[in-house]
């Protein structure tokens, strides 16, 4: 039966360094494996919160400078045609920008975005522009502070509960990183080394005193 004493004790010197050098390898391995697999996740996290923010982002600046453009148009009766004009590519972009949102996570919220951002650009192409073009600018103001502004407010305190959301998820999953990725976890392997290793310098150093005794008692005189 093989024993670790039969071994020569270069045998066992030899045999000692390889060993620590594969279970070197292994962890050098474990640990490359584990941070490159966390660098996947957190590109594949930093990038969904990228896409999901940036169509949230582009839905309220649109608004908020379709707003802007309406305030204008109901404040400078002169100009107001000129204002109408320039709405219609702010309209375009609110719309598409609204149309964009998903309702994955967020359904309530996104749904209530969705919906007060249609009634919001109806209102203004049928109740607003038709009584700024009939001179009727009570009927303007009440309509953007009435309907409008209620819409305007809701798209954006729902947006600010998304945004809200996206930034506590995102938090979440970095402080899930950071407690599960960015370390390695071996236990086993670690086990192993603190198990192995010890024992193993602990025999290869009784292997040399013993050698070290017999060559001294060797050169001792022989009375």
């Amino acid at each position: 039966m093989f024993s670790f004493n039969n071994l020569t004790f270069r045998s066992k010197i030899v045999g000692s360094f390889v060993i620590l050098i594969l279970l070197t390898a292994v962890l050098v391995a474990s640990s490359v494996y584990k941070i490159s697999s966390t660098r996947e996740i957190t590109i594949d996290k930093i990038e969904n919160l990228n896409v999901r923010y940036e169509r949230t982002r582009k839905a309220l600046d649109s608004f908020y400078n379709l707003h802007f453009q309406v305030r204008k148009i109901v404040t400078d009766a002169e100009n107001s045609e000129s204002y109408i004009s320039e709405s219609e590519a702010l309209i375009d972009k609110a719309k598409k920008a609204a149309d964009a949102l998903q309702t994955t996570r967020y359904p309530k919220e996104i749904g209530a975005i969705k919906n007060n951002a249609r009634e919001y650009i109806d209102t203004l192409n049928n109740m607003l522009i038709p009584a700024i073009r009939k001179n009727d600018l009570n009927l303007a103001r009440n309509v953007v502070l009435g309907s409008m502004n209620q819409n305007f407010l809701t798209i954006c305190s729902n947006m600010s509960v998304v945004n809200g959301n996206q930034i506590r998820e995102s938090k979440t999953d970095i402080n899930s990183i950071k407690s599960h990725g960015t370390y390695i976890h071996a236990p086993p392997l670690r086990s192993l080394l603190q198990l192995f290793l010890p024992t193993l310098f602990q025999r290869v150093w009784q292997n040399v005193s013993e050698k070290s005794q017999v060559r001294q008692k060797r050169l001792l005189p022989v009375i």
